[in-house]
């Protein structure tokens, strides 16, 4: 899936929240995850579009996911020059000159960057929340039994008297 954003950020930030939204609406991340890459998705496309695209709203930034084994893979790409840089390993975001990236790569499992540099690529493990929820669901069917079974258990004993 690709979106395009034109425009300013607030714009773009409405887009970016709109898409995650629907990602949780359908199902493909959780309410858990849901902030987590808005926040990441929100840092990556201001990045693109104020030291990308150098805040000039006739260019474009373009947002595409893809779901691969247990993972979700966002692509942000502006029209920009591109930049030379890594994202910095170390977790005090505010210590370093990039600390939006930094947040970013604390944010999620992996980021990579086109050769030119002007794309981002964030990957997140939605494997890890969907089985979350799954044990989850397992616990509350597995009380609900034990529940059932007490109560049968209790149903029996008074039979009896």
């Amino acid at each position: 899936m690709k979106i395009e954003i034109l425009g300013n950020e607030k714009e773009a930030l409405i887009e970016v929240e709109a898409l995650v939204q629907n990602l949780l609406s359908s199902g493909n991340i959780t309410q858990e995850q849901f902030g987590t890459i808005l926040i990441a998705l929100s840092e990556a496309v201001t990045n693109a579009i104020v030291h990308g695209n150098k805040s000039d709203n006739s260019k474009k930034v373009w947002v595409e996911y893809s779901f691969v084994d247990h993972f979700v893979d966002f692509s942000i790409t502006d029209q920009g020059e591109g930049h030379n840089f890594d994202v910095p390993k170390q977790h005090d975001f505010f210590a370093n000159e990039y600390s939006g990236l930094s947040l970013i790569g604390f944010l999620s499992e992996g980021v990579m960057f086109n050769d030119k540099r002007n794309s981002i690529e964030i990957r997140f493990d939605v494997m890890t929340i969907h089985s979350k929820l799954v044990n989850q669901r397992s616990n509350v069917l597995q009380s609900a039994k034990n529940q059932v079974a007490k109560s049968n258990v209790s149903i029996n004993k008074t039979q009896h008297v």
